[in-house]
């Protein structure tokens, strides 16, 4: 993605006070589960803290990096070589824009459930 791009995107985005009640009412209680979970928790916490909005908290948190981290020789695989290890087709999109992202990590959970089913 082109820099100016990534501006152009962020410069129309709606600011997090403005998304942060169909955020929580996504995930708040929910099962969350990111590629790189911990990032995520962090720039959540962090992105509250700065604008004076309670923290929100899913029901537990899952990672897709953690889970494919033994697989891939105890190194943390980077979203494209997840899906790959996991057997999971990737979608039509772009790399770190937020919905093709979710989609992925969607693919990769349903990819190793499918193995998991499959091997017992």
């Amino acid at each position: 993605m082109k820099p100016e791009l990534c501006f152009f995107i962020l410069w129309f985005a709606p600011a997090w006070p403005e998304v942060y009640p169909q955020v929580r009412q996504f995930i708040s209680g929910h099962f969350a589960i990111c590629h790189n979970a911990d990032f995520d928790r962090r720039m959540l916490w962090q992105t509250c803290k700065a604008y004076d909005l309670p923290y929100i908290e899913p029901a537990r948190w899952g990672c897709t990096m953690d889970l494919l981290t033994e697989t891939n020789g105890g190194r943390f695989p980077n979203l494209c070589h997840a899906m790959r290890i996991a057997g999971a087709v990737s979608p039509d999109g772009e790399y770190h824009r937020a919905l093709f992202d979710a989609e992925c990590c969607r693919r990769i959970v349903s990819a190793l459930a499918a193995s998991a089913k499959t091997a017992t």
